[in-house]
């Protein structure tokens, strides 16, 4: 019986910024603003400071993002941006 990998969860702010193609500052500036939420990991010193983004919040703003983009720029019957 092959050993079943558990996807993660959670991903750091380096993961997440490459996982949504931006960088960890626009990462983080999304996450300051309250627009991506982020996990604040439990622990002391360093580790009380780790923040993990949950795979599902990313692919939320993804939708939220591309919905709010299509609602602010109507195609046109030709197929092109008003």
């Amino acid at each position: 019986m092959a050993s079943e990998v558990c996807p993660r969860l959670l991903l750091t702010a380096r993961e997440a910024a490459q996982a949504l193609a931006i960088s960890q500052r626009t990462l983080w500036e999304l996450t300051q603003r309250g627009e991506l939420p982020a996990l604040r990991l439990p622990g002391r010193g360093i580790a009380a400071r780790a923040l993990r983004y949950d795979l599902r919040d990313l692919l939320a703003w993804i939708d939220r993002t591309k919905k709010a983009q299509a609602e602010a720029t109507p195609v046109q019957a030709n197929g092109r941006g008003a």
